[in-house]
C-alpha cells in the first residue's frame, strides 16, 4: 500500500516541500515534468504528489549540471530585471530573458541552461561563481530593461564565472520597434565573445522571427505573462491577448500554439473541466501545422498542445 507520508495534497505542500513558490512549482509541473498528478473529476481541481516521486525528478533534474562541470560553451540567461518606473513591463524583461535563451538554445555547440533553472536565480544575493557552479556553467548572461513609453534601453553583460572576469557589457537604445534587432544583436554578440561557428541552418534559425511585428510580439509576451498566473481572469487576458495578436498579423504557427496552450490550462488549473478546452486546443494545433511556412517546426509547436490534450482525455475517458 502507498505510505501516506509520501503524498503531498495540494499546491502549497508540494511548494512547501521543494522550498519554492507555488508559482514556480507550477511552472515546473507545466515547462520541466514536475509530477504533479490531478483528481479530474473534482470541481476545485485538487491536486497531489509523491515525495519519492519528485525525489526522483529533482535528482534527474541536477544530474546534467552535476555531470558536467562548468566549460567553456555553456551558459545561462539569467532574469533580466525591469528598471522601468512601471512595474507593469516586468513582462517585457521576462519576455526578453525567454527569447535569448530560445535563440541561444537552436546553437548545437553552445549548452543553455532552461530557464526554468535560472529564474531560481532572480533577485539573489549568491554571487556569479556561485550561480554558475549551481547551474552548471561556465558563463552567464544578465542585464535590465528600462521602457519609457516607446523608448527602450537594454543593458546587458556576460560573464565569465570560471574566471571571474567581465568579458563585455554593453548598452542598447531605441525604440520598441527595434527589439528583433536588438536580440539578434545580443545573441550575436554571445556567439562572437564565444568563438562558436555556426551553420547555415543555424544562421538562418538565429535572424528567423516567427512572429515578426511588434504589436503582436507585445500581445504574445503579455500572454505568457498572464498564464504564468493560473487564475481564471488571467487565463481569459492571455486568451483574449492571443486573439488580439492574430488579428493583427494573422495566421501564425506560433501565436496558434500558445492559444492551444492557454485553452489548456483551464483545464489543468482546475477552471474548467468541460471538453471545451480540448477541442479549442486541438484546433489550435492544427492551425498551427497549417499556417507554419515549415512543416517540422510546425509540427514541433502543434506537438505540445496535441499531446497534452490526448492525455487529458484519456485521464478523463473522454
Amino acid at each position: 500500500m502507498p505510505d501516506p507520508g509520501d503524498r503531498l495534497d495540494s499546491w502549497k505542500e508540494i511548494a512547501a516541500y521543494l522550498k519554492r513558490s507555488v508559482r514556480t512549482v507550477r511552472r515546473w509541473e507545466r515547462e520541466e515534468g514536475l509530477p504533479v498528478h490531478r483528481h479530474v473529476h473534482r470541481a476545485l481541481g485538487s491536486v497531489y504528489a509523491h515525495k519519492s516521486e519528485v525525489d526522483a525528478w529533482r535528482e534527474d533534474a541536477r544530474a546534467p549540471a552535476s555531470a558536467a562541470p562548468a566549460q567553456t560553451k555553456s551558459i545561462a540567461v539569467l532574469p533580466f530585471a525591469n528598471l522601468s518606473n512601471d512595474p507593469g513591463n516586468e513582462y517585457f524583461a521576462d519576455g526578453l530573458t525567454e527569447e535569448i535563451t530560445t535563440s541561444l538554445s537552436k546553437i548545437r555547440a553552445l549548452r543553455v541552461t532552461s530557464r526554468t533553472s535560472s529564474r531560481a536565480f532572480r533577485d539573489t544575493g549568491k554571487d556569479a561563481k556561485a550561480i554558475a557552479s549551481r547551474l552548471g556553467v561556465r558563463y552567464l548572461l544578465e542585464g535590465s530593461t528600462r521602457r519609457a513609453g516607446d523608448r527602450l534601453r537594454i543593458t546587458a553583460q556576460l560573464i565569465d564565472a570560471l574566471n571571474d572576469e567581465h568579458v563585455w557589457a554593453d548598452t542598447f537604445d531605441g525604440t520598441v520597434e527595434d527589439i528583433f534587432a536588438i536580440q539578434e544583436r545580443l545573441a550575436r554578440l554571445i556567439v562572437d565573445a564565444l568563438k562558436l561557428r555556426l551553420s547555415i541552418d543555424e544562421e538562418e534559425r538565429l535572424t528567423k522571427r516567427s512572429i515578426d511585428s511588434v504589436p503582436a510580439y507585445d500581445c504574445y509576451l503579455r500572454a505568457r505573462h498572464e498564464g504564468w498566473r493560473w487564475r481564471k481572469d488571467a487565463v481569459d487576458r492571455a486568451v483574449h491577448l492571443l486573439r488580439d495578436g492574430l488579428r493583427i498579423m494573422g495566421d501564425n504557427a506560433r501565436l496558434y500554439a500558445a492559444l492551444g496552450l492557454a485553452y489548456l490550462q483551464y483545464r489543468e488549473a482546475g477552471i474548467d473541466f468541460s471538453d471545451r478546452p480540448l477541442v479549442e486546443a486541438e484546433a489550435c494545433a492544427a492551425k498551427c501545422s497549417r499556417s507554419s511556412r515549415r512543416p517540422r517546426p510546425a509540427s514541433s509547436c502543434a506537438a505540445g498542445s496535441i499531446t497534452r490534450a490526448r492525455r487529458f482525455r484519456m485521464r478523463c475517458g473522454i
